[in-house]
């Protein structure tokens, strides 16, 4: 199987040397890393992470990325990891202010 543990610690260690490892990140390889997983495999990715860095996947997007890449990089994560919780939060912020 392509998507196991060990390939799950790999792309963590890759995930980190792309962001918070480097001066610069590399935005192209996180969104490969995040668009390319399946769900149950990005959550072990996350698990790695943890277990490695002692953060999650989503506070070193939130630490690394800025803007309008930051919001799509946590949505696309948020979408993969949580979806319900995500559309919810989506839905909720969409229809802040319109008097609702």
């Amino acid at each position: 199987k392509y998507h196991n543990a060990s390939k799950a610690e790999e792309d963590a260690k890759t995930f980190y040397k792309k962001g918070k490892g480097r001066w610069g990140t590399d935005e192209a390889a996180l969104f490969e890393i995040i668009c390319k997983s399946p769900p149950q495999y990005l959550q072990m990715v996350d698990d790695a992470y943890v277990t490695t860095y002692d953060v999650k996947l989503q506070h070193a997007l939130k630490e690394e990325l800025r803007g309008k890449t930051k919001d799509a990089a946590l949505f696309a994560l948020g979408m993969k990891l949580h979806p319900y919780v995500t559309a919810a939060e989506l839905i909720k912020n969409t229809c802040a202010g319109m008097g609702t």
